[in-house]
């Protein structure tokens, strides 16, 4: 399990940092941003495609049906995947602790980040 700890992007710049991914990762934005826009990005340097799911507890299925996931999911390509996932507002993806999960099908030569502005 990664923790990703979230970056601001300034007008100065940020020099990014990214951390070598787990099955089940999380990250937790301050509540002074839980109405800002989240950028998640993953990189995957490995053979095998990565499936990211982004966890949303909250959105509620419509009366009646009978399958409803409104989990994101976003598939990073094999060897030069880098992909950039726009979570906003971010408080649709807040677990009952405060972080938002994310979890990854493929680790190895995985690395991610979180940004928001």
């Amino acid at each position: 399990m990664a923790t990703y700890t979230v970056q601001n992007v300034t007008e100065a710049g940020v020099g990014a940092s990214f951390v070598a991914v787990g099955a089940s990762d999380t990250f937790t934005p301050a509540a002074s941003d839980y109405d800002k826009a989240f950028i998640l990005e993953v990189k995957n340097a490995g053979g095998t495609q990565d499936s990211v799911v982004i966890d949303d507890p909250l959105t509620q299925g419509p009366a009646g049906a009978t399958a409803f996931n409104p989990d994101v999911t976003v598939v990073v390509p094999i060897t030069t995947g880098d992909v950039r996932i726009r979570l906003a507002p971010i408080r649709r993806y807040l677990q009952a602790n405060g972080t938002v999960a994310v979890t990854h099908s493929f680790t190895t030569s995985v690395t991610a980040n979180v940004f928001t502005y």
